[in-house]
C-alpha cells in the first residue's frame, strides 16, 4: 500500500517537475531560470510548511528567508546542506531581483553546485543544476511527510514530549516503523 502511494506521489511529482521545467526553463536565460526556479522552491516549501506545522497561516506570508529559518529551526530539513543550498538560492534571486544589470559568476553559485559535479560548463546549466537538486530533496521531504506525517514528527521531536506519561515514541514509531529517527523512516520508505 504504502509503495504504491510513493511510487504515485512520486509520478506526480515528476509530472509537476517536468511540466515547470518545460513551462519554464526551457530557452530561458538565467534570470528567468533563478526567479522562476526560486517561485517554484517556495512553492514546495509552503506545501511542507502547511504539511509540518500546526497553524501555517503565521508563517506562509513571510519573507523565503524567514520560512527558510523557521524551517531549519523546527528542525524540519534533515541536512545542513540543503539549508546552504536554499540559502544561496536565495541570495542570488535577491541578487537578480535588486540589480538590473546583475550578471551571475562563479563565486555566486559556488555553494549552490558543491558536492553536485561538474557537468555542465554554463553558469546557467549550473544553477538549473542546483535547482534540479534543491527541488528534488524538497519534493521527498513533502512526499515523506504526506505519508508519515506524525511518526516523522514524533521521531524527530521525541525530546518535547518526554514530560508527558502517555507519551512513548518507540511504541508509536514501532507500530509503524521498528525505527526511531527520521532518517531511519526515510530509509525504510526508499523505493
Amino acid at each position: 500500500m504504502e509503495k504504491e502511494l510513493l511510487i504515485k506521489m512520486a509520478k506526480e511529482s515528476k509530472n509537476k517537475w517536468e511540466g515547470f521545467y518545460k513551462k519554464h526553463w526551457v530557452g530561458a536565460d538565467e534570470l528567468t531560470v533563478v526567479l522562476k526556479g526560486h517561485l517554484f522552491l517556495e512553492q514546495i516549501l509552503n506545501e511542507i510548511i502547511i504539511l509540518t506545522i500546526p497553524k501555517p497561516q503565521y508563517i506562509l506570508d513571510k519573507k523565503f528567508y524567514d520560512k527558510l529559518k523557521i524551517f531549519e529551526a523546527l528542525g524540519l530539513a534533515p541536512s545542513n546542506e540543503l539549508i546552504e543550498k536554499l540559502l544561496a538560492i536565495n541570495t542570488l534571486r535577491n541578487k537578480y531581483s535588486h540589480n538590473l544589470n546583475y550578471k551571475c559568476a562563479d563565486k555566486d553559485i559556488q555553494t549552490i553546485v558543491k558536492g553536485l559535479g561538474t557537468s555542465y560548463q554554463t553558469n546557467r546549466g549550473k544553477i538549473i543544476m542546483g535547482f534540479n537538486y534543491a527541488i528534488g530533496y524538497l519534493s521527498a521531504l513533502k512526499s515523506s511527510w504526506q505519508v508519515v506525517p506524525f511518526t516523522l514528527f514524533c521521531a524527530e521531536y521525541n525530546n518535547i514530549f518526554k514530560r508527558e506519561k502517555a507519551y512513548n515514541v518507540k511504541k508509536i514509531t514501532k507500530s509503524i516503523y521498528a525505527v526511531s529517527k527520521v532518517s531511519d523512516i526515510i530509509e525504510q520508505l526508499k523505493l
